[in-house]
C-alpha cells in the first residue's frame, strides 16, 4: 500500500508525561477521504495523540506519518497546508472581526482576502462578517474556528472534541460543515465524547483506554462482537410466576428485584426475546406496571473492554 492512501498513520506510539504514559504503543491508520471516531473517556489520551499527528510534540518511540511523511522529515512543511485542525477551544483574537481573522489566517497560508471571504459563506458567518469574535456565540466562534481550519483546503481534519458545550442546534451546524468537507474527499480523525456524533459523522471507531487502543471496526459490529446483549426490564403488578422468564430464546442473565416486582433481563437479541417474553406474560396472566428496552450500546462495548463507562452517557440501570 502506497503512502498517498494512507493519510495518516501512528506507528507503536509512546508518549510519557513524567511518571504518566499517556500513550502506550497506539498503532492506528487512517486511509484518504476515511473517517474515525477515536473514543474514551478524559485522560484516555486522545488530545495527546492529535497533538502528536498535528506535529505540536514529538513521540518518545514510533513513527508518525501523514501521507507518508513525518514532521522530521524533508517536505514536512507543507504538510501544514494538507492538514486542518479544529479543537475543543480554539482561542480566537477577541478585538478582530470574523472576516479579519479569517483573513490573519488565510495568510498564514498564502491564501488572499477572497479565500477568506468564501470560508465565511461556507460556515455560514456572512451576516457576522464585522463582528468581534468575542461578542459571537459558542456555536458561531466554533464554525469559525472549523472556518480556519477549512481555509487551505485540507486533505486531512483533526478535530478534537469539536462540539463540547455546543447545543444540539449548534452541534448539527458544526456537523454539516463537517460532512461537507467529508464529500469532498477530506479524511477524519474525530474525538469526541458524544455517541451520536461518533455514529453520525463515521463509520468506524476506534477505543482508546490508558493509552492502549482496545478495540476498532463499525459500531455494529463492535457490539456484536464485545457487548453482553440487549437489556429488557419489567415491572409488575404483583409479583409473577416463574413462568414469564423460563424457557425465554436467548436469555443470558435473570435478575429479579428484591421485592419481586421487577425483573431484569439480558439478552441475546431483543427482536427474538421481547416477543416471546410478551407472549410468557400473557400466558401467566401476569399484569406489567412498565416495559422498558434498550439495545447494548457504545458505553456498554466500552465498560465491557475497559471495566468503566464513556463519561457522556449515564449509567444504565442494569450497570448500578
Amino acid at each position: 500500500m502506497g503512502p498517498e492512501t494512507m493519510a495518516l498513520e501512528a506507528v507503536d506510539v509512546v508518549k510519557t508525561y513524567r511518571e504518566v504514559r499517556a500513550l502506550d504503543g497506539v498503532s492506528l491508520g487512517l486511509k484518504t477521504g476515511g473517517a474515525l471516531a477515536l473514543l474514551g473517556p478524559n485522560g484516555a489520551g486522545k488530545t495527546t495523540l492529535i497533538e502528536l499527528l498535528e506535529g505540536l510534540r514529538r513521540p518518545d518511540s514510533g513513527a508518525i506519518r501523514l501521507f507518508g511523511r513525518s514532521w522530521e522529515g524533508p517536505g514536512a512543511a507543507r504538510l501544514r497546508g494538507r492538514l486542518g485542525v479544529c479543537l475543543q477551544e480554539s482561542r480566537l483574537p477577541e478585538k478582530l472581526s470574523a472576516l479579519e481573522t479569517l483573513r490573519l489566517f488565510a495568510a498564514f497560508h498564502g491564501l488572499g482576502a477572497a479565500r477568506a471571504r468564501e470560508v465565511l459563506g461556507m460556515v455560514g458567518l456572512d451576516a457576522k462578517a464585522g463582528a468581534w469574535t468575542r461578542d459571537l456565540s459558542g456555536g458561531q466562534r466554533q464554525r469559525l474556528a472549523l472556518g480556519i481550519a477549512m481555509l487551505p483546503e485540507p486533505d486531512l481534519l483533526l478535530l478534537d472534541e469539536p462540539t463540547t458545550g455546543l447545543d444540539p442546534a449548534a452541534r448539527r451546524e458544526v456537523w454539516a460543515l463537517v460532512e461537507a468537507l467529508k464529500r469532498r474527499g477530506c479524511a477524519l480523525l474525530l474525538t469526541t465524547h458524544y455517541m451520536e456524533e461518533a455514529e453520525a459523522l463515521c463509520p468506524e471507531v476506534a477505543l482508546l483506554h490508558r493509552g492502549r487502543l482496545l478495540a476498532r471496526g463499525s459500531v455494529p459490529d463492535l457490539l456484536r462482537a464485545h457487548t453482553a446483549g440487549d437489556r429488557l426490564e419489567a415491572r409488575f403488578l404483583a409479583p409473577p410466576g416463574p413462568g414469564v422468564r423460563e424457557g425465554l430464546p436467548g436469555v443470558l442473565e435473570s435478575r429479579p428485584s428484591a421485592d419481586g416486582l421487577g425483573l431484569a433481563l439480558r439478552v441475546r437479541d431483543l427482536d427474538t426475546a421481547l416477543p416471546a417474553f410478551i407472549a410468557a406474560v400473557a400466558r401467566e396472566g401476569a399484569r406489567l406496571a412498565a416495559l422498558s428496552t434498550r439495545r447494548a450500546r457504545l458505553d456498554d462495548l466500552f465498560v465491557g473492554l475497559a471495566g468503566e463507562g464513556l463519561p457522556s452517557d449515564p449509567a444504565a440501570p442494569w450497570g448500578e
